[in-house]
């Protein structure tokens, strides 16, 4: 039945849009009926803790001392090892520990069938989400998924999955090696300057934004104010989002993005320069707005 239902769901989005059916969406897929299987096939190996978690990807990480590790996973905060299995502990401690610079950019894949990833290990600073989302934009690269991560020594890592159109970007490619070059060239400098290009939103699109909403929280405990966007996917989407964020001389503390389809669900975490929440209302209400403009094809 398991298998019915994976082969109804593929054949069903294909049969709705096939636009909407793509590698990033198919490995999306796999992982849910491979983790449901397995949850038939033997319940206790989904259930697997964090501590196990590190345990096994240790295994693979025997070129290093256990000690050295350790005191790398310390730096990261709960919610990275809540969301990240022993493969990706095991590659991102190898980018990391594998480099002696201060700035690590890679191409990197869990699984030959899926999207690359660009990995990013830095320092945290001002306009660092924005200036990575300019470089790609301007190359016309695809943003799937992103996830960023704080650490507690002040550096962060970034995982961003993308693709150029339909292409795989490969670490071999001549894409692939230029961007990283591009990233990292950008991303040595002590202040960033952001480059984003506005772009106008394909008339096409612009009939389809009524599921188009912004919701937010004050979140008191971690001192930020988490930014809901839900809209319709289009070029040049994230770029349009950082540079209302830029103008409004926000931080970006912390970010998820997540492409399903034609449909784009993000998340900000963000401070005043200050480094706290966006609690005055009217500031609140003026980004609120410029958000909604440019969201909606409209000019910031």
């Amino acid at each position: 039945m398991l298998n019915y239902l994976y082969c109804l769901t593929a054949a069903d989005v294909s049969a709705t849009n096939p636009n909407l059916w793509n590698s990033w969406n198919a490995s999306l897929l796999r992982q849910l009926y491979e983790r449901s299987k397995s949850f038939y096939d033997d319940r206790l190996s989904v259930n697997i803790s964090i501590e196990e978690e590190k345990a096994e990807a240790l295994k693979s990480l025997k070129q290093f001392k256990a000690s050295k590790v350790h005191l790398l996973w310390d730096k990261f905060y709960p919610d990275y090892f809540e969301v990240s299995d022993r493969l990706d502990l095991s590659m991102h401690a190898q980018q990391i520990l594998g480099s002696e610079e201060s700035t690590v950019v890679s191409i990197i894949e869990r699984d030959i069938n899926d999207l690359t990833s660009i990995f990013i290990y830095t320092k945290d600073r001002a306009n660092l989400f924005a200036t990575i989302v300019g470089i790609l934009d301007s190359e016309n690269i695809n943003f799937v998924d992103a996830k960023l991560y704080g650490m507690k020594d002040g550096h962060c890592m970034d995982l961003i999955t993308i693709s150029d159109g339909e292409k795989k970007v490969s670490a071999n490619s001549e894409k692939g090696i230029s961007l990283c070059k591009k990233l990292l060239n950008s991303l040595d400098q002590k202040t960033l300057t952001p480059k984003i290009i506005q772009r106008r939103q394909p008339k096409h699109l612009k009939h389809f934004q009524t599921g188009t909403s912004v919701e937010y929280h004050h979140d008191m405990t971690n001192r930020w104010t988490d930014i809901e966007i839900s809209t319709s996917d289009r070029p040049g989407l994230l770029a349009s989002i950082c540079q209302v964020f830029l103008k409004h001389e926000t931080v970006i503390k912390k970010a998820r993005i997540a492409t399903y389809g034609e449909k784009a669900e993000d998340r900000f975490s963000i401070t005043t320069k200050q480094d706290t929440p966006l609690i005055r209302k009217t500031d609140l209400d003026r980004l609120l707005k410029d958000l909604k403009s440019s969201l909606h094809g409209g000019s910031i």
